[in-house]
């Protein structure tokens, strides 16, 4: 072989085409190693001397080895061509990950010394060698499914008007093998003669707009004469003009599921007759998911709205306070996998619509899996009319008095309860009582502020700096604890680590419950993380103390304990909590106060309810933290007795484990920031943050100005606006911005919780709270820009 002086424009040509390529002679030695197979397999080339240094380091299977060492032996006596064309084999690259190469090799002669030079080039076929294996699994899959669901596929031709059938089909129909290909005659002439009218006008109105893509019909099965339903779905087929040309479908046969329908609806409606006629009402509960259905009749014994949906609390708080603890103890003896599941208890039901006690007799049974129960199911009626009865026919006349004296009381009670639903509609008006607090943080700020001006030394400014970040923080934990009670703000869930918080929340109250309260711990320092809101935990601690220390007249012993639990355990003890499974820290705090009665038991997580005297207690404490139980997937229960103290647990689900953080760097800003806000102090003081971070920063004070900017032509490299200003609000701002920038990063920010509802149409806009704090916020517009 011989190079002349266009050897270098032949190298530099190859370096240029994407594919592995090495050259190699007679002795084994490298001639040439291209840049894309050193940068392919992560070598270097002092790595690969030799052919056969190459053929170790990436050939793992001794009979690859052999079969390329003998085929490049035999290609040096060979007069010039191919060696082997696309010989597939598994390469090992540098980094130990196999790859799939296609490989062809070449003889091209003898160089000037007379040395035979073999020539190799590999192409990386990995990615389409795992979409061809993908395929032919999906495709096996797929046939393997027909095959199962007793599905078959068939395919039309509404040009020759015929219809060709799967194996799966051919059975269904009971067609031979010669009526595999049938006309549309023929099969209109199986269909039931009741459904032909609507197979033909489904079958020859394909190019119609609105042409069905699915029919339900029967046919007689020409095997043996049997009629059968056909669920059938397809796809329309069109030519390149957009013409309809057939279709492409599977079909199911649906008799015995049909049959089963009919005899379902039948039973049913006979069931249904019955109920009706005895008056009897139905209930399913279902333990995995909480979820417990009422019919209509229970739901009016309960006086619940016919769509609200239900769980077991409902069921309780539904229940005369003095049957609870007897029904709870039935309801857990059914759920017991040693017992025969059944059901069969008689109770009260306070009417949550008028008030007055009902007497229901209840019977059921629970249903278990693998010793579990997880379904309970039975019948509710009435029985109110035959105790009264037996109760009037019982009496004497001082009795029936008695029982007037009863009716008149629970009248009364049914009047207390109205009046109370009325009290909870000053529940929008809770803003006003909360100013006290807000005033508070705001005379913090001013005050901050102030001193700051007056007295602008570096000493003194880190301290009052913080003071005012600080007053700020307390007003943000201010509103969300206001939301969290209505159950309308998101929870900022994080982990939690509880030992630590306990030891912080002793730490709080022994500095302000007062000197008559000891204050005692209970909590393993190892014990689990929680995922929870922490300031939302933290408030709903402090208040469960401040109630204890107010049952003991300040003065006792407040033990605060936390430690695992799981739903069995927390069934098992005196809470009888009803928790979804998994893992839960249980926090509790018990005092040695005076205890509450049953019926105070009963209604002390009640929004409003104190036994306070009045001006000294707003009742919303319980209510509170039960709500951010709620809310965060755990629950709360109560235990006590007159003169017994007291002791409230609350659960919240454990946290995962812990992920390493990576460092964390401090963000610089690069780039065109447009700010919009109709604060003016707002937007000079979030425009100052950003600029003193490294952006630019161009400021408007309304969507309108905003968007007169961008059609000038103004460089911008995200649009950061508040939500709510007049005329436009930021999301209008943000849809606007996009059709002229649709690559345009937005941030919206908010001080609105329903706003989230707005931007959650468009999943590119990011969602901030205001108040944020700066490196937050500069640290997302950093990470929007450079992913931009």
């Amino acid at each position: 072989m011989t190079l002349d002086l266009n050897e270098r424009q032949l190298r530099s040509a190859l370096e240029n085409v994407p594919v592995a390529m090495l050259a190699h002679d007679d002795t084994g030695r490298i001639r040439y190693l291209s840049q894309e197979l050193l940068r392919a397999t992560g070598y270097r080339a002092d790595q690969i001397k030799t052919f056969a240094d190459w053929v170790a380091l990436v050939l793992d299977d001794p009979a690859d080895v052999e079969k390329v060492m003998a085929s490049h032996h035999a290609g040096f006596a060979a007069e010039p061509g191919p060696l082997h064309r696309d010989w597939e084999f598994s390469v090992r690259i540098a980094d130990g990950s196999i790859r799939r190469w296609l490989v062809r090799a070449f003889s091209i002669g003898r160089d000037d010394a007379g040395h035979a030079v073999n020539v190799s080039m590999g192409l990386d076929v990995t990615s389409e060698r795992a979409t061809l294996d993908a395929l032919a699994l999906s495709e096996s899959k797929l046939r393997q499914a027909l095959r199962v669901g007793e599905t078959g596929n068939f395919e039309r031709d509404s040009l020759r008007r015929v219809t060709e059938y799967s194996d799966e089909l051919m059975a269904l129909h009971g067609l031979p093998e010669a009526q595999r290909r049938e006309a549309y005659d023929q099969w209109y002439g199986r269909v039931y003669p009741c459904d032909k009218d609507r197979v033909v006008a489904y079958s020859e109105d394909l190019d119609h707009p609105d042409a069905l893509l699915a029919i339900e019909y029967r046919i007689t099965r020409v095997s043996d004469g049997a009629v059968r339903s056909i669920a059938e779905r397809r796809e329309i087929r069109r030519d390149a003009k957009g013409r309809a040309v057939g279709c492409i479908g599977i079909q199911r046969d649906v008799t015995e599921a049909r049959a089963a329908e009919q005899a379902l609806r039948e039973s049913e409606a006979r069931l249904r007759l019955t109920l009706e006629i005895g008056k009897v009402g139905t209930f399913d509960w279902n333990l995995a998911s909480g979820e417990l259905i009422f019919d209509e009749r229970v739901r009016d014994v309960w006086g619940i709205e016919p769509e609200k949906p239900l769980t077991i609390a409902d069921f309780y708080r539904g229940l005369h306070p003095d049957d609870i603890a007897r029904i709870e103890a039935e309801i857990a003896r059914s759920h017991d996998p040693g017992g025969d599941g059944g059901y069969d208890a008689e109770y009260r039901v306070v009417n949550g619509r008028d008030g007055l006690t009902r007497h229901v007799s209840a019977r059921g049974r629970t249903l278990f899996e693998g010793g579990r129960p997880m379904r309970m199911i039975g019948v509710v009626l009435d029985v109110s009319t035959l105790r009264d009865a037996a109760s009037v026919l019982e009496r004497d006349r001082a009795e029936l008095e008695r029982l007037v004296e009863a009716r008149t009381r629970e009248l009364a009670e049914a009047q207390t309860r109205l009046a109370h639903a009325q009290r909870m509609e000053a529940l929008g008006q809770l803003a006003a009582g909360i100013a006290h607090d807000f005033n508070n943080v705001l005379q913090a700020i001013e005050a901050a502020a102030d001193l700051i001006e007056r007295k602008p030394d570096v000493q003194n400014l880190p301290r009052y700096l913080r003071m005012a970040r600080e007053a700020t923080r307390r007003g943000s934990a201010i509103s969300r604890r206001l939301l969290s009670f209505s159950q309308r703000a998101d929870l900022e869930t994080e982990r939690v680590e509880t030992a630590r918080l306990i030891d912080e929340v002793a730490g709080i109250l022994r500095r302000t419950l007062g000197l008559g309260v000891s204050i005692e711990i209970d909590c393993a320092p190892d014990c689990p993380a929680v995922l929870a809101d922490r300031r939302q935990l933290e408030t709903s601690l402090l208040n469960l103390a401040a109630n204890a220390r107010d049952a003991m007249d300040g003065s006792g012993v407040l033990t605060l304990r936390a430690g695992p639990d799981t739903p069995t355990t927390a069934e098992a003890s005196r809470y009888r909590a009803h928790l979804k499974p998994g893992d839960y820290v249980r926090f509790e705090i018990a005092d040695t106060g005076c205890g509450m009665n049953a019926d105070v038991r009963a209604r002390a997580a009640e929004p409003f309810f104190s036994t306070k005297p009045r001006g000294q207690g707003a009742g919303l404490g319980l209510s509170m933290a039960r709500g951010f139980a709620d809310q965060s997937g755990g629950g709360l229960r109560i235990d006590s007795e007159p003169g017994k103290g007291a002791s409230v647990a609350l659960w919240l689900p454990v946290a995962p484990p812990a992920a390493a953080e990576a460092p964390k760097e401090a963000s610089v800003g690069r780039g065109q920031l447009l700010l919009v806000d109709d604060d003016p102090l707002v937007r000079e003081l979030v425009g100052e943050q950003l600029r003193c971070a490294g952006f630019s920063v161009t400021v408007c004070g309304e969507g309108r100005t905003a968007i007169e900017r961008l059609d000038s032509g103004l460089a911008v490299d995200l649009l950061l606006t508040d939500f709510s200003m007049p005329e436009m609000n930021g999301v209008t701002l943000a849809r606007e911005a996009r059709k002229r920038r649709p690559r345009l990063p937005v941030v919206v920010l908010t001080g609105y919780v329903s706003d989230a509802a707005d931007a959650a149409g468009d999943a590119d806009f990011e969602l901030l709270r205001k108040p944020i704090d700066s490196a937050a916020l500069i640290g997302r517009v950093v990470a929007m820009i450079g992913g931009k």
